[in-house]
């Protein structure tokens, strides 16, 4: 796949908003293949140049591997890249990404026991009108907010309520009305 790759990044025909993306997908390999520095640098890559041809997408999904990486606290996830993330999904008013950006913050405190916080933005996901697409965040984030309920703040029963919500809305199929 990496030399399929390598001829298509030097292919001089290949569209600009292509190369971008393609820089993207190898962050993306190397992030699934868990080589965080590669992943990290060609995250970086993308973003740049993606900010010089005006990508607005790979901007953001760039923003979101840089925001999964590991930081100088030695935890997965970068609160200066969640900033970054937020601040340009509002600008390019993408739905999902202001989803993601909320989950990953979610997932940023609940990895560092800051419990209320996780909590917080966890149930700011919950807010958010869902299409069929953006149901994966829906149910990681009930699924979340059960482990954080049962684990770290020690409430079953808070806990089971999600749990089986995020059951009924995995066996409904169907996100749209799902409170």
């Amino acid at each position: 796949m990496l030399a399929y790759i390598k001829v298509l990044e030097n292919n001089k025909y290949l569209n600009l908003d292509k190369k971008s993306k393609l820089l993207y997908f190898k962050a993306y390999h190397f992030r699934i293949s868990q080589n965080d520095s590669l992943s990290f640098i060609y995250h970086k890559k993308a973003l740049d140049f993606a900010n010089e041809i005006k990508d607005s997408l790979t901007i953001l999904a760039s923003l979101s591997g840089l925001s999964q990486s590991k930081g100088y606290d030695g935890y997965n996830y970068r609160i200066d890249y969640l900033n970054k993330l937020k601040t340009k999904a509002y600008e390019f008013n993408n739905h999902k990404f202001k989803i993601v950006e909320s989950f990953l913050r979610g997932n940023y405190y609940y990895l560092r026991d800051e419990n209320i916080k996780a909590s917080r933005y966890y149930n700011n996901v919950l807010k958010f009108k869902y299409r069929k697409q953006d149901s994966a965040y829906l149910v990681n984030t009930l699924n979340n907010l059960g482990a954080l309920y049962n684990d770290n703040f020690q409430l079953p029963d808070s806990a089971n309520y999600y749990y089986k919500l995020k059951l009924k809305i995995i066996n409904n199929n169907k996100i749209q009305k799902w409170l």
